[in-house]
């Protein structure tokens, strides 16, 4: 059993409400319209003025809040830096407005700013959805009445930030100098292609975005853009990683509560990762499982479309990861549907694949 987490507030910030978590860094909360209802932003304070980590999706509320937190502490200390974690809508959302609104400068990792410009070319063309995405969803079995609710749904919902031109490149082991406190710049994979972390040893302060998560797990799915991609093995290799930080470090998701316990999260997470290979190895033992099958063992309750979209992702995330450890083998079927069995390997040519146990 893991050490228990430590959670030092309780509670979380009002909208436009800040909290003061370490010196000159402090908590702000957005509102989603979805089951995760939310997204932690972090904004520091400079010598005259303020960086923000993230920005909240693109809606209006969210917008109508940024002008709220504007017309407080903006006036005289502007917006200076926005830092995006990764590209993903909640987190890059306001980015465009932001830096229009207010002349701050954007600060990504070159690889999540070039996927943002491709999910946007992709979004603009929704009408008319890809065949890789038809291809992806065959191959996995869907059924073709879930993947014409999930084109609805993908048609109807739009998210999309407003882009702007310009970026400035973050790379591991960059340091950026905000106030008092310099930030070194980790990079993470696998939620993400190049998510940004940043660390403060001053502070001993972890700002870990959707790399680190105290309560829920990072979703680490396989796209229809790149359908052999292992993101987990890179996921599991940066919690790896991050176990250079210190374990009584503050760390800062971008979802839930703040919490000290960063090395205990790490085991956690791997834990619950290496269980659920096990799971889908004993469960491939008869052969012929399609991907829906894996996707329906893991997640037994999938409420919406989207939700067994992504799913379907980190399910294919399990077996592509499992493939490349040669525990389990594929065929493609003559109805084009993708197979899975367990290989009954000698035991001089097993992989350590479950030593994470230990």
């Amino acid at each position: 059993m893991t050490k228990a987490l430590a959670y030092p507030f309780s509670k979380p910030p009002l909208p436009t409400e800040l909290i003061e978590v370490a010196e000159d860094v402090f908590w702000l909360r957005m509102p989603m319209p979805f089951k995760l209802d939310h997204i932690n932003l972090y904004l520091l304070r400079d010598h005259d003025g303020w960086w923000v980590i993230d920005t909240g999706l693109n809606t209006s509320m969210t917008k109508s809040l940024w002008e709220e937190i504007a017309a407080k502490y903006f006036s005289e200390s502007p917006l200076k830096g926005i830092i995006c974690t990764h590209y993903h809508n909640d987190h890059t959302g306001m980015s465009g407005w932001l830096v229009e609104r207010f002349g701050a400068k954007l600060y990504m990792s070159n690889t999540e700013f070039l996927t943002l410009i491709a999910m946007k070319h992709m979004s603009d063309k929704k009408d008319k959805m890809p065949a890789s995405y038809g291809d992806y969803c065959i191959k996995a079995g869907m059924e073709p009445a879930e993947f014409k609710a999930l084109l609805d749904m993908l048609s109807n919902t739009n998210y999309m930030p407003v882009l702007p031109f310009t970026y400035y490149r973050l790379s591991e082991g960059d340091f950026i100098t905000i106030g008092k406190h310099r930030w070194q710049v980790f990079i993470g994979s696998g939620h993400s292609p190049e998510h940004v972390c940043l660390y403060s040893d001053s502070i001993n302060v972890l700002i870990s975005g959707d790399q680190v998560l105290p309560k829920i797990t990072s979703n680490v799915c396989v796209s229809p853009s790149e359908p052999n991609a292992n993101p987990l093995k890179n996921w599991l290799d940066s919690l790896d990683s991050l176990k250079v930080f210190p374990e009584d470090c503050l760390v800062l998701p971008s979802h839930q509560l703040p919490f000290v316990g960063l090395h205990a999260r790490l085991a956690e997470l791997k834990l619950h990762h290496m269980s659920a290979l096990e799971k889908i190895t004993n469960y491939c033992l008869d052969g012929s499982k399609k991907v829906m099958d894996v996707t329906n063992l893991m997640f037994p309750r999938l409420p919406t479309p989207i939700d067994k979209f992504l799913a379907t992702g980190e399910a294919l995330a399990h077996l592509n990861y499992l493939v490349e450890m040669d525990q389990l083998s594929v065929i493609e079927d003559d109805e084009n549907l993708l197979r899975y069995s367990t290989n009954n390997l000698p035991p001089q040519q097993e992989k350590p694949l479950f030593q994470a146990h230990e």
